[in-house]
């Protein structure tokens, strides 16, 4: 028997890596989600130089380096600091993530810009002694009223703008309570600070929500952000890009835009701002690099972590038996592969979740990886006939 799969409790970075099955992890964030061509091509070159040249995009809008060997760590994160990746010591390596609205300052249906803002809370929690006392995976998101919701991120503290009496101010939630007081965009740093400096029973789950997600939400969490003709979106399947195809969406994001990549938490890479008449040309690119296009994409609605032998958490492989089972269900239906009950690829309820455990795949009907399966113990070959058969009689009732 395994044990139970270990909840680390601390999200790695840069300064301090995790260990995995396949060698270290090191994640890089990005103000706002924010980076450039450049930035883009160096983490390429560094992925494949010290990694074994995947990139995680994560659920927060962070790029993650994975397998770097243990002796290259400090060669690494020289390299990182020569290209200004990273910070050039260690603080605010523990300051809570602060996720933004994507395309923050590009969007003509925002409220206001929120870079400034973000920015401004980021350097204040990086010094704010407080911020020490807090759950590891504290969260705030900052929404700024346009195209792009963040309703279905999980945060402790959550601001979405809006407008009353002509004026913009944010409501602001914490840990599902909506505050009855609206903030000028002025007094939303400050309020921050109060609310962290104050006694609070913060929920220290590894899921923490203020935002309630829709059920349904894996089925976006991989998604083909088409937001409007001048920005697009694509994918990477199940959140892994490959060193090239990010080396890719920077030159395109050159050739055919103004040198800008924006992370999603959906795990989506958009290009603003690109040329009139791009579009097609950039999809025909991404489509023959392997990455998600199209709308239809069966592995839009797939979630699954990295599994074994990538992570020692996990007891199966899962991306092949996903990419597999992509195409079975129903559209409307989802898919979630867990490598072990920890499920870190997603928090929502799927049509059909796959929990491994043992080697082998337990199987949950509409629920999470927590929940209690339906069936147990299955092979992989087992698992897919499983599958088979509720896609089969799901059909049969439509």
């Amino acid at each position: 028997m395994n044990a139970a799969p270990q909840i680390k409790g601390w999200c790695p970075s840069a300064w301090r890596p995790m260990l995995t099955g396949d060698g270290y992890l090191m994640r890089l964030r990005f103000s706002c989600g924010i980076l450039s061509s450049e930035q883009g091509r160096a983490i390429a070159t560094l992925a494949q130089c010290y990694g074994n040249g995947l990139i995680d995009l994560t659920r927060r809008a962070n790029l993650q380096i994975r397998g770097v060997a243990e002796d290259g760590i400090e060669e690494l994160q020289r390299e990182l600091l020569a290209r200004n990746l990273i910070a050039p010591d260690t603080q605010g390596v523990d300051a809570p993530n602060v996720i933004a609205s994507p395309l923050a300052g590009r969007d003509r249906a925002a409220l206001l810009d929120i870079r400034p803002l973000v920015r401004e809370l980021e350097q204040r929690l990086a010094s704010e002694p407080d911020v020490r006392d807090l759950p590891a995976k504290f969260c705030i998101a900052v929404e700024d009223g346009g195209r792009f919701s963040l309703k279905h991120i999980r945060a402790n503290i959550a601001f979405e703008a809006g407008q009353q009496d002509g004026q913009i101010r944010f409501a602001v939630r914490v840990d599902a309570l909506s505050l009855a007081d609206l903030v000028f965009p002025t007094q939303l740093v400050d309020v921050v600070l109060e609310l962290i400096g104050a006694p609070q029973p913060w929920d220290s789950g590894s899921h923490s929500a203020s935002l309630h997600a829709p059920d349904d939400v894996i089925a976006a969490e991989n998604a083909v952000d088409l937001i409007a003709d001048d920005v697009f979106g694509v994918a990477a399947p199940f959140g892994s890009l490959k060193a090239d195809q990010l080396a890719l969406l920077a030159e395109l994001a050159d050739g055919h835009a103004e040198g800008e990549l924006r992370l999603t938490t959906r795990r989506s890479v958009l290009i603003p701002a690109i040329a009139s008449g791009a579009n097609e040309q950039i999809e025909d690119e991404c489509a023959r690099a392997g990455l998600i296009t199209e709308p239809s994409d069966p592995r839009r609605h797939v979630a699954a972590c990295t599994g074994a032998p990538g992570c020692t958490s996990a007891s199966v492989a899962t991306r092949d038996i996903a990419a597999s089972l992509a195409s079975l269900l129903p559209r409307h239906d989802t898919l979630h592969v867990s490598g072990c009950a920890k499920s870190c690829a997603s928090s929502a309820a799927a049509s059909v979740t796959l929990v491994g455990r043992d080697g082998r795949f337990d199987l949950v009907r509409n629920g999470k990886a927590g929940d209690a399966p339906l069936l147990f113990g299955l092979s992989a070959a087992e698992a897919r006939a499983a599958v088979q058969r509720i896609a089969a009689e799901e059909l049969a009732h439509v």
